[in-house]
This record gives C-alpha cells, structure tokens and sequence, in this order.
C-alpha cells in the first residue's frame, strides 16, 4: 500500500532478546558444597584426635611398670616399697578400725628420697592410687582413704601420701579399702603421679 504523503512509516519493533534464565541454588554453589562435604570428616578427625591426645597428655595414662623391691628413679625422686600389709574386715585389726563389712585395708609404706634439691627446692606432690590391673582393659583402682569416701576408726599412720613440704628422705604409708577379690586373680600395683611427669606414671607392683 502506498503511505500518504507528509506521513512517517512507523518503525518496525525491535526484537528484544530473551535473558538467559537465573542459574539454580545449587548449580551456584554445589562445588563449594562438594568441598566441604569432602573435608569436614577430616577436619572434625583431625580436631578430635588433637583433643583426645591432650586429654591423655594432661592425665596420668602411660604407665612406667617396674616389680622390684629396691629403689627407682621417678621424678627426679627414689621410691621404694617397704612393707604392704592386708587386713579384712572380720579381723580384730579391720574391727579396730571400723572397716566396712566385706572389705579388705590395704597398706602400702613406700620411702621417699628427692634428689638434686636446692635452696626452695621441695619434694614432688603426688597422686598416689592402688591398681588391680589384668592387662586385658578390666582394671580397677581406688583412691586413698583420705580422699574421704571413706573414714576410718582407730589410729592411722601419721604420713599417708607424698609431702612436698619435705627437702630430705621420708616415708609415707597410703590406705585403701578395696573389696576381698581385688588381686585375686591379678596383680596389686602402687601408683604414683607426678603431674610434671605426664602422662606417664610410676606404677610399682605390689610383693605376694
């Protein structure tokens, strides 16, 4: 058709291109995602194997075994079991001192003797346990009574643990109350923890 004169042809419309449509969530994001899934277990292993091996650090875990009745080197200290003696419940000696029924006391007196002390330098503290240990994961131990579980009658030794107050040779006799069937079928050990000595510990077999 033919325009009139003095009229403009109206422009043809332009084509306007379609934008491509928005990437998805996860198409965005599924490597990032891929990463972490593949190292989050071995972050959270490698964080919690450091944890567990300062836990042991910081604890008495690693036994220094020794059977011997003359003195050892633990600590800068000697130790050395004197005597050990075992009274039951139903003997007059376990009735003087008001024992509980079905419980044996275990004595354990052990010479100290610190070395290299000078000046302020004192006696190591320690923590000292009775184990009843199989080797096979079952083991047992009990503190001494003086950790108060439980109060015994009668008269006690005068020195039942480490003193750090002490520059030069002492002893000391620690009690337990265990039950008749502790080193039945096993061995009796002392042990004696020095926390400047962690994780290992002395561990003294007690004599049959």
């Amino acid at each position: 058709m033919t325009q009139p004169s003095g009229q403009t042809a109206a422009p043809t419309p332009a084509t306007v291109a379609t934008p491509p449509a928005p990437r998805s969530w996860w198409r965005r994001n599924r490597i990032a995602l891929l990463v972490v899934v593949v190292l989050l277990p071995a972050t959270l292993a490698i964080t919690f194997a450091q944890q567990w091996l300062s836990y042991f650090d910081q604890r008495p875990s690693r036994p220094v075994d020794l059977s011997t009745s003359k003195t050892v080197d633990f600590a800068d200290t000697g130790w050395r079991i004197v005597s050990t003696t075992r009274v039951a419940a139903s003997s007059s000696e376990g009735a003087d001192r008001a024992l509980p029924p079905g419980t044996d006391l275990v004595s354990v007196t052990v010479d100290v003797t610190p070395h290299g002390l000078s000046g302020d330098d004192n006696s190591p503290m320690c923590t000292v346990r009775l184990e009843d240990f199989h080797g096979t994961g079952e083991d047992r131990s009990w503190s001494t009574v003086t950790s108060g579980a439980i109060s015994l009658a009668g008269n006690g030794p005068d020195n039942v643990g480490c003193d750090s107050e002490e520059s030069g040779p002492y002893s000391f006799t620690a009690e337990f109350v265990v039950p008749p069937t502790a080193g039945s079928d096993s061995d009796l050990a002392l042990s004696i923890a020095v926390v400047s000595e962690f994780p290992d510990y002395l561990r003294l077999t007690l004599p049959r």
